[in-house]
């Protein structure tokens, strides 16, 4: 049996003794994500409206103590949450994954049903870009190892006015793009580039 952990501390995935490449760290490599316009403000933003939905789906969030500027993207949570009648699959929101095969993990935000369909969702309080579309092809994956097969891909994004927009990815050569992508990160780490 593997012994799997996720380091918060750190980001890191570890299986065994072996440090698991993350879908992110995947997708930078590649080139298929533009770092160029990262500032760390905004990285810090989307973890802590992460972390503000998770503890609302967990009835944990005590609200008067949320930060003010983070509000309006709860708010737009919870509409999407009212509205669309999504149902998360508790045991499998925000945990960290792996796949022992592919030698990759990641932690996917929202798998769940919508529409009695099998989906994985994925919150963001900042743009919409076109790695996204990647970036849920390989939670598909680490999902399907897991024994749950997510038929429909979508980002959530959050604004600060409340609102929210769901942007759904139907392009079935994404899994094969990611997988690339790994294929380049595992070889250019098996050939010293890492």
């Amino acid at each position: 049996m593997n012994n799997f952990r996720f380091d918060s501390e750190t980001h890191t995935y570890w299986m065994d003794n072996r440090k698991l490449p993350g879908v992110t760290g995947i997708l930078t490599d590649a080139g298929l994500i533009n770092t160029d316009w990262f500032q760390e403000e905004h990285a810090n933003r989307g973890t802590a409206v992460h972390t503000a939905c998770l503890y609302w789906l967990q009835n944990d969030l005590d609200e008067e103590s949320l930060d003010p500027q983070l509000a309006g993207y709860l708010e737009g949570f919870k509409e999407f949450m009212h509205k669309s009648g999504f149902s998360p699959e508790m045991s499998l929101v925000e945990k960290p994954r792996y796949d022992a095969l592919k030698l990759f993990a990641g932690t996917p935000d929202l798998p769940g049903y919508m529409n009695s369909l099998p989906v994985i969702i994925d919150i963001k309080s900042g743009g919409v870009y076109p790695y996204h579309a990647l970036q849920l092809a390989a939670y598909k994956i680490l999902l399907r190892v897991n024994g749950f097969q997510a038929l429909k891909r979508y980002v959530l994004q959050l604004r600060p006015n409340g609102s929210s927009k769901l942007h759904e990815f139907k392009d079935i050569n994404d899994e094969g793009v990611f997988l690339a992508a790994l294929t380049l990160y595992q070889w250019k780490y098996k050939n010293g580039g890492k």
